[in-house]
């Protein structure tokens, strides 16, 4: 692998970026985020609710590129989104 692929399976956050060819741009509440969808990977916190105004990027970042980040980095594990 390349390094930019290695980067890309950090964060849910970097992995939005690399699919996006560099078009999705990280603000500081999706770094906030990020760093809670982490923690949720982790296990570290087991419920996790967004809340932020319309527009703002959390079903973006939180429903299409988290899942996707999810099953790459946890292949036998299930998606649930509801």
């Amino acid at each position: 692998m390349n390094p930019e692929t290695i980067k890309a399976t950090m964060t849910p956050a970097c992995f939005a970026r690399y699919v996006s060819n560099g078009q999705w741009k990280m603000a500081h509440h999706h770094a906030y985020m990020d760093r809670l969808l982490c923690k949720a990977a982790k296990r570290e916190i087991k419920r996790l609710i967004v809340e932020m105004p319309p527009r703002h990027g959390k079903s973006l970042l939180g429903s299409q590129y988290f899942p996707a980040w999810w099953l790459g980095t946890f292949p036998k594990d299930n998606v649930i989104l509801t």
